[in-house]
């Protein structure tokens, strides 16, 4: 039988520090006060406490991965990049192994969602504040040293995802809140997307609501049918009367109008493609895709990142962790026919395909993200099974 665990005052506390730095990682004095004292405080009661969750298979793969690092390391070039990158990949596993505890606890699952929702109202916070009176509209992106366009993009599909499970998982009046508040990150996904000039979101947003809405309404009852078609009229009345102005002024348009191999993207994935074939067992050291490319650019991809910086290993450690948990959720909707499962899924394919357009491994909420839906779905299996 599957019993829930004893929630103690340490565990609320590693909660409030993780919040804590979800709220200010746009405020260099606090943020730093999160990253050197208030998350390893956390991780070291996480660490001591939660000693069970070495067994989680995500977390064992991210650790091998970041060994993996270590020892491309021991041939880095530029020591001042390489560090940079490893502490980075230190402020990583901290997270995650935080995450991947306190997910280990069904109680505390909706809260770490909520991480994720003030993340984003936290960038959203510093954009307004800070970057969207300074940008000409149509001409340039919401970009600044401290919050890249690409990263809010990201947080608006994490946020999509966590919005989706709360309804599901969350019970009386909250169900009606997130699923109201689901619909309303569809308008959310076209201002980033305009904002931010960032193709990607079209790309993820535009299917993965989709689908979510097909798996959701489409397949329920007769009642939610006419929900989604309600929608859906909503959705076109506004782009027709709205969006579509919007959209033919902004630089998103002229994002879209340059072909494939005019691209920049395209000349980076080249560019990684030569220089890692140049390496392919050890890389060149954490960090030196900068240095070692024609570009002097990061690669925009984590799997090229990995190849150029630790070799083929760190992309295929990379590669089955990934795969695995994607093969792991369409078994067990096969077999169960699960609509949890099938979310699972979903996110997992999604989080697959972005991982073409942003480099993931060295990112603090991005992979935690990926750790707190993995280990969701690790107890949400054990709940139903046990």
């Amino acid at each position: 039988m599957f019993k829930l665990q004893k929630i103690y005052f340490g565990d609320i506390f590693s909660y409030l520090c993780v919040l804590f730095a979800a709220l200010v990682p746009f405020t260099e004095f606090y943020n730093k006060i999160a990253l050197y004292l208030i998350l390893p405080l956390a991780f070291l009661w996480c660490f001591f406490s939660y000693k069970t969750i070495r067994k989680n298979y995500y977390i064992k793969m991210l650790v091998g991965l970041f060994v993996w690092v270590c020892v491309s390391y021991i041939i880095s070039t530029d020591f001042d990049l390489a560090n940079r990158e490893m502490r980075q990949i230190l402020g990583v596993f901290i997270l995650t192994y935080i995450t991947a505890s306190l997910a280990s606890k069904p109680q505390l699952l909706p809260y770490l969602y909520c991480v994720y929702i003030f993340l984003l109202i936290s960038a959203w916070i510093y954009a307004y504040d800070n970057i969207l009176i300074n940008i000409n509209f149509g001409e340039e992106r919401l970009n600044d040293g401290r919050l890249n366009a690409n990263t809010l993009a990201y947080y608006t599909f994490f946020v999509t995802i966590a919005i989706f499970i709360l309804a599901d998982i969350l019970k009386g009046k909250l169900v009606l809140f997130f699923r109201l508040l689901f619909f309303a990150v569809i308008l959310l996904s076209f201002f980033t997307a305009i904002y931010t000039g960032s193709r990607q979101v079209m790309v993820i947003q535009i299917p993965l609501i989709a689908i979510l809405l097909w798996n959701r309404y489409l397949r329920g009852n007769f009642k939610s049918i006419v929900i989604l078609c309600l929608v859906v009229v909503g959705i076109i009345y506004f782009y027709d009367n709205f969006g579509r102005d919007i959209y033919e002024n902004s630089l998103l348009k002229k994002r879209n109008e340059i072909e494939l191999k005019e691209d920049s993207r395209f000349e980076l994935i080249v560019d990684a493609l030569e220089a890692g074939s140049k390496s392919p067992i050890f890389g060149y050291g954490p960090g030196h895709a900068v240095t070692v490319t024609k570009t002097k650019h990061f690669t925009h991809n984590t799997f090229l990142e990995l190849f150029v910086n630790t070799g083929i290993l760190g992309v295929i450690l990379y590669l089955v962790m990934l795969i695995r948990f994607i093969f792991l959720q369409f078994k067990r909707y096969r077999k169960y026919g699960d609509r949890m499962y099938f979310t699972f899924l979903i996110f997992g394919l999604f989080f697959f395909l972005d991982q073409m357009f942003y480099v993931f491994y060295t990112g603090l909420w991005l992979m935690s993200f990926f750790i707190l839906v993995a280990t969701h779905a690790e107890v949400y299996y054990r709940k139903i099974n046990f």
